[in-house]
């Protein structure tokens, strides 16, 4: 499948895909344009673009591609701006609009975030106590929600709001499971 995919992109040939989603068993028809191929430590990705979604580049797992063919048509060649794409994500999948995210880290944990930031937008400030406050501008995707929760209970989001009650609900599922 990889082969197919990079000669489509290297000869500008639409590809149609059978793909599993994310969280299901199930899976969808596609037909895209590759662009891109990207490796990452946690496998590799396509980006493509897909007629549906005129002038958007979207994100493939290639490990979820079940099958793939070339359809024979020859999709027309479009500037991508891949670094645009990027800008306000963390990590592979782009594309989000950015939102203004206040994290509150416990002292040691918030001295490693300072030192490795998920985005260059990060700033941080030492408080008196010693916590470590971080605002960043970001799109809040899954990839960055799962970010956050790698700190486990050394991060507190303090906003938006909206982020703030997913990981109320979160801590309430998984204190939950710990409570028997």
């Amino acid at each position: 499948i990889m082969r197919l995919i990079l000669d489509c992109a290297d000869e500008n040939m639409e590809m149609e895909m059978v793909y599993e989603k994310t969280h299901t068993e199930e899976t969808e028809k596609y037909t895209v344009q590759p662009r891109f191929v990207v490796g990452t430590p946690i496998g590799w990705y396509m980006l493509v673009n897909d007629p549906t979604r005129p002038g958007k580049l979207r994100t493939f797992a290639v490990a979820r591609i079940r099958q793939a063919r070339r359809t024979g048509t020859r999709s027309e060649e479009v500037e991508v701006d891949v670094e645009a794409h990027f800008q306000h994500n963390i990590g592979i999948y782009g594309g989000g609009t950015p939102e203004r995210v206040r994290l509150l880290f416990e002292r040691n944990a918030g001295r490693i975030a300072a030192e490795m930031p998920p985005h260059p937008s990060a700033t941080c400030v030492t408080r008196a106590d010693g916590q470590i406050e971080m605002t960043l501008d970001v799109a809040i995707d899954k990839e960055f929600e799962n970010w956050i929760a790698s700190w486990c209970d050394e991060v507190e989001v303090l906003d938006p709001p909206a982020l703030r009650e997913i990981f109320r609900k979160k801590s309430q599922r998984q204190a939950a499971k710990y409570a028997a």
